[in-house]
């Protein structure tokens, strides 16, 4: 049986930023880094609260770091609340550097 992944975009504004909250796979994992570069817009900083998926997979963490690394301008992006998993899962594989793109915080 198939259970598709669902995930809800939420634009924050203090701090200014996106807020992702369920589920990214290979089925909506190009979702996060339309919305990223969508909101890559101006100055300052960017905040992604990813505090509250509960579900990320290959293709999500390497939308993630394609999104932060490819952020159109000279925009920061800066994570917050990153789920331990989602963190040592990107330091395994070998994307730990993403870590350090922006201020950092697992609050």
């Amino acid at each position: 049986m198939y259970t598709p992944r669902f995930v809800v975009v939420s634009r924050t504004r203090f701090p200014p930023g996106l807020r992702f909250v369920g589920e990214v796979d290979a089925s909506n994992a190009s979702l996060m880094i339309d919305m990223i570069e969508r909101a890559d817009q101006g100055i300052g900083e960017l905040h992604v609260d990813v505090s509250k998926l509960d579900f990320c997979d290959a293709s999500s963490i390497r939308a993630l770091v394609t999104a932060i690394r490819g952020s159109a301008s000279s925009r920061r992006i800066v994570l917050h609340g990153i789920p331990e998993q989602l963190e040592r899962a990107l330091k395994v594989i070998g994307w730990g550097d993403v870590l350090g793109h922006g201020l950092r915080d697992n609050h």
